[in-house]
């Protein structure tokens, strides 16, 4: 959970609420450095508001009213996308490795213990079942919770998409920009900054399980592409095809 209070909702600069493994955490890392006050999220139920506030999932469409009534401007959203069959593995060794994947009264975790061999099993399973934690895409969760289509109204531009809502603006980046040495050239060209400072957080190459983690995407292989496309929009797949 990430507690923040109305005040500092209504004075962010920017609301990274992006799905689950699109360096989010580097971006949001970067632009608090840079002094723009920024959140960020994968699920707006992940975003608390203290003080016996009423939840901001439940009411997000008038957080956002609020937001443009107080500061005379709409709240500027940032997403990522990754393709999901990238995205879904790195998910899955993240959460296993983590808070899904505690073993009760040991420093092990559910990624340490298991065979590559049963990684993989269990990882099938949780797809084919669709099971997996923050299997979910923001946008997808953003457009239930508005009640608008967003992958059909988003605008496509050279190198992002934009979608200019009547409560709020949404800058859909491309992942793989994001995680790329331009990365900052990339993003002072699309959201008008200054930034000058590169900062990286939470990178799979940085965990104690990168070389399983490698190894079991070399197991499973295309094994599961069908299964994992036929479950999303193609618009997660082909989004950043130049």
């Amino acid at each position: 959970m990430i507690n923040i209070d109305n005040n500092e909702f209504y004075d962010l600069k920017f609301l990274i609420y992006s799905s689950h493994k699109t360096s989010t955490q580097s971006l949001n890392c970067i632009l608090n450095t840079h002094k723009y006050k920024t959140r960020h999220c994968h699920h707006l139920s992940d975003l608390t508001l203290c003080m016996n506030n009423p939840p901001v999932y439940d009411n997000f469409k008038q957080y956002l009213i609020n937001y443009k009534n107080i500061n005379k401007k709409k709240l500027k959203i940032i997403s990522c996308i990754r393709n999901p069959k990238d995205r879904l593995i790195s998910s899955f060794f993240q959460s296993y490795s983590s808070n899904y994947g505690k073993i009760e009264g040991s420093d092990e975790t559910f990624i340490s213990v298991k065979t590559e061999e049963e990684l993989c099993c269990f990882y099938k399973s949780l797809i084919e079942n669709k099971k997996l934690p923050a299997r979910i895409e923001s946008l997808d969760e953003l457009s239930h919770i508005l009640d608008i289509n967003i992958l059909n109204e988003v605008e496509r531009k050279k190198d992002y998409y934009y979608l200019n809502n009547s409560l709020f603006e949404l800058y859909i980046l491309d992942f793989n920009r994001i995680i790329n040495k331009d990365i900052l050239k990339y993003l002072n060209n699309i959201l008008k900054l200054k930034l000058t400072k590169l900062y990286s957080k939470n990178l799979s190459k940085e965990k104690f399980y990168y070389n399983k983690y490698k190894n079991v995407k070399k197991r499973l292989g295309n094994d599961l592409d069908t299964i994992i496309k036929n479950q999303y929009n193609n618009f997660y797949f082909n989004a950043f095809t130049y």
